[in-house]
């Protein structure tokens, strides 16, 4: 059968035309570049020359207009130039992961490695328009496995005093992630998504007034060994400052490895992996190359819940952020807080939103650990189920949570998220993080790469998961469809994500609001109080007479100021996709110099 000639269908002339359109189209995709280089004549001085300082109130709603696009559009909480790099992709013919790979690449590197890493994780949310199937792709930290006493970890001193602790580092995901990512989706060469970071890397930028801080800030930290105090002098001896142009000399030569030689066998296997265990060893690590080389990237199901005419659908387990989004969004549902109109007018929606969002003060730890309700199941596999949000409703309104806030009375009359679409209806939600503070505090760098001490503040999340696992974590990327077809794409990042997701996902599915209207309107924040007894909201974002009214049904508020507020607050990254049209609208957090880009 297979020896068996079959008379073509396509005459000779037409087949050597189609021939050499297929070499044609092969030469130019070899010759793709995303290099800024190819942008055009000052594009990225003008990306780099922006304001990157932190923004609140009037200033923050209107550093960012609402992009909107046809064919393509990114957000990104940070990073102009990472961004267009992103749009750029879309521009060329590459794929929704492609543009987001691209983005996160260049973050890091414009980051300096401060609040993102490239040892650090990302999880994703892709919608396949190909196929109307939606995945998860967990590329979050591993524990270690000869660490078997993981709450003795020492915390550290509080601050940026250096902490020079091996044992607070974890097994690195988010290189991982790429290749794994790229390799399943990706259109693009797999080189050519690491040119915008490589070609900053290697040729510089100014150092803007947020990497300026963070410099100054960390500068004992940053100097406690001397390859890491190397990344951040210049050749006089003193550290970087404002205006300075920033070279990474040695990040530049490790992305080129990773392309060259694979992420799997240098990153994981072969001479980084090697040096990233003798540094954490040196000071008192446990990790060895068993660890590296036993890392894989995860594929768990997502989980989904139905709000309204909608599906929301976001990572699923071992992570336990997209449990908390799903638990809210089912008691939004039920304590009707859509009915009682928009959360920044109405007294009740505001008191119930904060309700739904704590889980009846439930939660302990985020949303990782609950407090026991007799006859409800709480355990993450249970909580994000429609039937359990109902038995918690039942029990709060029967009494039977002592610690539920139920009205008093009736009021008068580090990170960065991405989302991209591409021109296939490819849809991709995403969180990167360093996933602590800016560069921890262990102070060690590998080659140009900062490694993230996330280990210093969850100790007991580490001896739960037991060594060798993967580490829950707190991200809830998500992706919200209306009959099978997507219409809204989150990224989101902040110690608060969780209440301005939910915040957004009211104001756009329950009101209409377009992205900058849902991210710009006040929001609530963490006030990383015991069980949600205190609500924590931004200096000016509410009106003091409808937090009155609130109060006087028993919500406690606490009024931060802008030096609180970059503590508890969450940044989102939002696309809305009309099923109908195809439009595309997206914008991303004014406080932040990120971007979002359509065409």
């Amino acid at each position: 059968m297979f020896g068996t000639k079959r008379k073509s269908l396509i005459p000779a002339g037409a087949a050597i035309a189609l021939l050499l359109s297929l070499i044609l189209a092969g030469c130019s995709e070899s010759k793709t570049s995303l290099s800024p280089t190819t942008w055009g004549k000052g594009v990225l001085e003008r990306y780099l020359g922006q304001d990157e300082a932190r923004r609140y109130g009037e200033a923050m709603r209107t550093r960012h207009p609402l992009a909107v696009g046809e064919k393509g559009l990114i957000a990104g909480t940070t990073g102009g130039a990472a961004v267009h790099a992103g749009m750029i992709a879309l521009e060329r013919g590459g794929s929704a992961i492609d543009a987001a790979l691209t983005t996160a690449l260049t973050q890091i590197c414009l980051a300096g490695g401060a609040w993102v890493s490239y040892a650090g994780f990302m999880q994703i949310v892709h919608y396949d328009a190909a196929t109307g199937e939606i995945h998860n792709m967990n590329a979050a930290f591993n524990t270690v496995q000869n660490e078997t006493e993981p709450k003795t970890i020492p915390t550290g001193p509080s601050g940026n005093k250096p902490h020079p602790e091996g044992r607070t580092a974890l097994i690195p995901g988010f290189l991982a992630g790429v290749e794994a990512a790229h390799k399943k989706w990706g259109k693009l060469p797999f080189k050519v998504i690491f040119e915008p970071a490589i070609y900053l890397a290697e040729n510089g930028f100014p150092v803007g007034d947020l990497l300026d801080r963070m410099i100054q800030s960390k500068k004992e930290v940053l100097s406690r060994l001397p390859e890491t105090k190397d990344i951040f002098i210049k050749e006089n001896g003193e550290f970087y400052t404002k205006e300075d142009i920033f070279v990474q000399p040695k990040l530049a030569q490790t992305l080129h490895r990773c392309v060259q030689e694979g992420i799997q066998p240098y990153i994981y296997e072969g001479e980084w992996a090697e040096k990233f265990v003798a540094a954490v060893q040196r000071d008192g690590g446990k990790i060895t190359m068993d660890d590296m080389r036993n890392y894989k990237v995860m594929w768990p199901e997502p989980i989904k819940t139905t709000y309204g005419d909608y599906e929301a659908h976001t990572v699923g387990l071992p992570a336990y952020g997209g449990v908390g989004v799903l638990q809210s969004l089912n008691l939004m549902d039920l304590t009707g807080v859509r009915d009682y109109g928009h959360y920044t007018k109405s007294p009740q929606a505001l008191f119930w939103l904060i309700q739904a969002a704590t889980a009846f003060r439930t939660r302990l730890f985020w949303v990782i650990e609950s407090r026991e309700v007799p006859g409800v199941d709480l355990s993450l596999e249970s909580r994000h189920k429609r039937n359990t949000a109902e038995a918690l409703w039942k029990a709060a309104q029967q009494g039977k949570i002592p610690w539920a806030l139920m009205p008093e009375g009736s009021p008068s009359a580090h990170s960065d998220g991405i989302a991209v679409v591409d021109q296939w209806g490819n849809v991709v939600a995403m969180t990167h993080t360093i996933n602590t503070s800016t560069w921890g505090n262990a102070g060690i760098n590998v080659d140009g790469i900062s490694i993230p001490d996330s280990a210093k503040f969850q100790q007991v999340q580490i001896a739960n998961a037991g060594p060798g696992k993967r580490l829950p974590d707190p991200t809830s990327p998500l992706i919200v469809t209306k009959d099978g077809t997507p219409v809204l794409s989150i990224g989101s990042i902040g110690s608060g994500l969780h209440y301005k997701t939910l915040c957004v996902l009211t104001s756009m599915l329950d009101f209409c609001m377009n992205p900058k209207e849902a991210i710009d309107i006040g929001c609530l924040m963490d006030s990383f109080a015991p069980l949600g007894n205190i609500q924590a909201i931004g200096d000016g974002e509410f009106d003091p007479s409808l937090i009155e009214k609130v109060e006087a049904m028993g919500q406690k508020f606490r009024v931060d100021g802008e030096k609180r507020m970059g503590t508890g607050r969450g940044y989102v990254v939002v696309i809305r996709i009309d099923p109908k049209t195809g439009q595309l609208e997206g914008a991303c957090p004014g406080e932040f110099y990120g971007g979002a880009e359509g065409y």
